[in-house]
C-alpha cells in the first residue's frame, strides 16, 4: 500500500520508487494519475488495474489473484495514503484474509502535512476525512464535534467550504482557531491560521479562494459529554418533576452538582 504525492509529484520516496519500478502489476484508483506519477520517474510497461471505491470489492480479487501469480503486487490512490478518506481498506481485509502479506510503504497524506505546521499541542486529533454531504446528517455531524477535546481534522471540498464554515459557526465560538491548509504541496499552497469568524470573511472576500482542496483543523472546545446529556436530562425531568428532584436525579446519573443544574435552570 504505497502512499503518493498529494500534489509535488517529488514527494514520494525512494524505497516507494524502488516498488514501483519491480512489480509489475500496480492497481491505482485511477489509472491516468497513476500514469503522470511513473512517467514523471520514468517508470514505464507497468500493467495498471483500476481499483476504484464502487469497484474496490471486485478489482480487489483480480489484485490478489496478481499476487498470488507474481509474488509481489502494489496499489496507489490518486494523492496521500490508501485507506485515508481514498479507497483501499476493503483490498487490505480482503488480502488479508486471503492470507496475503500487506506492507505500509508511509509517504505523504493531508493529515499529516498539516498537522505538521498547525502548531496543536499534545493533545487528542480526531481525524473525519469529509464531512457527510446530506443535510441532516451534516448537522448532527457538527453538533457532535461539542463533545470532543482536542481538534478535529476535516477534508473538504471548494464547493461546500462556506456551507462548512457556518456549520462550525452554528455550534462553535466565532473566535474558534482554524487551520485552513488549501492545496497542500501545491503551487499555489496557503496556510493560514485564522478564526472561524475571519475564515469566513476571508471566504467572502476572496483572500482565502475558494478553490483546490482544503484541509481543516479546527480546536475543539473539550465539553463534558455527560455534562451536556445532563443538561438534556434535567431540563426533560423538570417538566415533570420538582426541579429540585430533577436536579438530584440528573446528578446521580450523569454527574456534576445537583445545585449546579438547579441554579443554570433558574437562570434561563
Amino acid at each position: 500500500m504505497i502512499a503518493s504525492p498529494i500534489g509535488n509529484l517529488r514527494d514520494i520516496s525512494q524505497r516507494a520508487l524502488d516498488i514501483l519500478s519491480s512489480v509489475s502489476l500496480l492497481g491505482a484508483e485511477d489509472t491516468r494519475v497513476a500514469r503522470r506519477l511513473l512517467a514523471a520517474h520514468g517508470i514505464y510497461g507497468k500493467r495498471l488495474l483500476s481499483l476504484r471505491a464502487h469497484n474496490e470489492n471486485h478489482a480487489a480479487e483480480a489484485l490478489l489473484a496478481g499476487a498470488f501469480e507474481l509474488g509481489t503486487v502494489a496499489y496507489l490512490s490518486d494523492a496521500g495514503t490508501p485507506s485515508i478518506s481514498d479507497p483501499g481498506a476493503r483490498l487490505v481485509r480482503a488480502a488479508r484474509a486471503a492470507g496475503v502479506r500487506v506492507s505500509p510503504v508511509p509517504g505523504a497524506s493531508a493529515l499529516t502535512a498539516l498537522l505538521s505546521v498547525a502548531g496543536v499541542p499534545e493533545s487528542a486529533v480526531h481525524f473525519f476525512g469529509f464531512p457527510p454531504r446530506a443535510a441532516v446528517r451534516r448537522r448532527d455531524f457538527f453538533e457532535k464535534l461539542l463533545l470532543l477535546s482536542g481538534s478535529a481534522v476535516l477534508f473538504e471540498a471548494p464547493t461546500r467550504m462556506s456551507d462548512t464554515v457556518s456549520q462550525l459557526l452554528a455550534v462553535l465560538d466565532s473566535n474558534t482557531r482554524v487551520v485552513v491548509g488549501r492545496e497542500l504541496t501545491k503551487t499555489h499552497e496557503q496556510v493560514v491560521d485564522i478564526s472561524l469568524e475571519n475564515l469566513e470573511q476571508a471566504l467572502a472576500e476572496g483572500s482565502v479562494p475558494a478553490r483546490g482542496e482544503f484541509t481543516l483543523l479546527v480546536e475543539l472546545p473539550g465539553r463534558n459529554p455527560l455534562a451536556a446529556v445532563g443538561d438534556a436530562l434535567f431540563t426533560a425531568l423538570a417538566a415533570e418533576l420538582p426541579r429540585r428532584r430533577a436536579a438530584s436525579l440528573a446528578a446521580q446519573f450523569c454527574g456534576g452538582d445537583a445545585n449546579d443544574y438547579y441554579r443554570r435552570h433558574i437562570k434561563k
